[in-house]
């Protein structure tokens, strides 16, 4: 007897318990851990659905919203990035997806409280991530 087709799931350990969470949505956390620069279309493409599907399963399977997510993500590798003195702010930006200097910066404040560059002159980089977080 042909057993039926499931959805694709993978399980992932989430606090104490095992959580089921879709494929796609596996694949796109992964892409963006690794890759934050990436966009919420490209995320979409890659994985078969359209952008407004994705940012549904996404939102149903995580509890957050992919566009959010993905923000996150972006300013905490720049706050990461911005532990090296050597890289300039403005390169740092681009390198975490940001087209627009002034958009990462407002963004970067309104995660940290501070303006990137004063975030590396304070030099207390642990704190900052982890308090954003809560």
């Amino acid at each position: 007897m042909p057993t039926a087709v499931k959805s694709p799931v993978h399980t992932l350990p989430c606090c104490s318990q095992a959580r089921v969470i879709d494929l796609r949505v596996r694949r796109v956390l992964q892409t963006i851990q690794s890759a934050p620069s990436c966009d919420a279309a490209g995320l979409a493409q890659m994985v078969g659905l359209s952008n407004s599907r994705l940012s549904h399963l996404f939102k149903l399977e995580t509890g957050q919203d992919l566009r959010s997510f993905l923000t996150q993500c972006r300013l905490d590798r720049a706050a990461q990035l911005l532990q090296n003195a050597e890289t300039p702010v403005k390169e740092i930006s681009y390198l975490v997806g940001y087209r627009h200097t002034a958009s990462f910066i407002r963004a970067f404040h309104k995660r940290f409280g501070c303006a990137p560059q004063d975030y590396r002159n304070a030099g207390n980089f642990s704190v900052g991530i982890a308090d954003s977080a809560n």
